[in-house]
């Protein structure tokens, strides 16, 4: 019994197996003109809301992606979100599979990674979400003054057909505090 259960886990991992590792970037980022997500601070007070503007194949205009004030330009190909602009950056990078580990720009003087760091299950105010996976970024930054490099991050849980549902803060203790939940989402047509 045991052995037919570790072959049928091997088999699972296996790529053309897993559905998770065959989806692609716009899984987790639905490539809808008019889809929307309301997200809450730890309070229950309005954080910010995403909206996806325009499409145009690849390319999509979002409004205040990731919190970001104004709007930012994505394009999502099979495997990755990028975000585009002065300093282009690979935002997403698929499969999800824990450990899976990319570099985001970063200032001069620090570093940042981005990677899988695992999957659960989540409960935010929009509801329960299975397979959600929770992508890890590190940031270390020198600080001359000091001669101290200081690591600090932040956590980001995304779900299949929805995008991202919450967003947390890790300090350089180690310390997580969320900072913003999805309330309420509406994919466009």
């Amino acid at each position: 019994m045991r052995a037919a259960l570790f072959a049928f886990a091997f088999a699972l991992a296996g790529c053309n197996a897993n559905p998770l590792l065959k989806m692609a970037a716009a899984d987790y980022a639905p490539l809808r003109a008019g889809s929307n997500w309301v997200y809450v601070d730890s309070a229950g007070a309005a954080a910010f809301t995403t909206r996806v503007l325009s499409v145009s194949g690849q390319y999509m205009d979002v409004a205040n992606y990731e919190g970001l004030p104004g709007t930012s330009t994505l394009r999502v190909t099979g495997a990755m979100v990028e975000i585009l602009g002065a300093q282009a950056q690979v935002d997403r990078k698929l499969p999800y599979v824990t450990g899976n580990k990319w570099n985001l720009f970063a200032v001069p003087g620090s570093t940042s990674t981005r990677s899988v760091d695992g999957y659960e299950t989540l409960l935010v105010p929009a509801g329960r979400f299975e397979r959600c996976f929770r992508l890890k970024t590190e940031t270390a930054a020198y600080n001359s003054g000091t001669g101290l490099t200081t690591t600090t991050g932040g956590l980001i849980w995304a779900a299949p057909s929805v995008g991202d549902l919450q967003y947390a803060s890790v300090d350089a203790a180690g310390n997580v505090a969320v900072t913003a939940s999805l309330a309420s989402y509406s994919l466009g047509p």
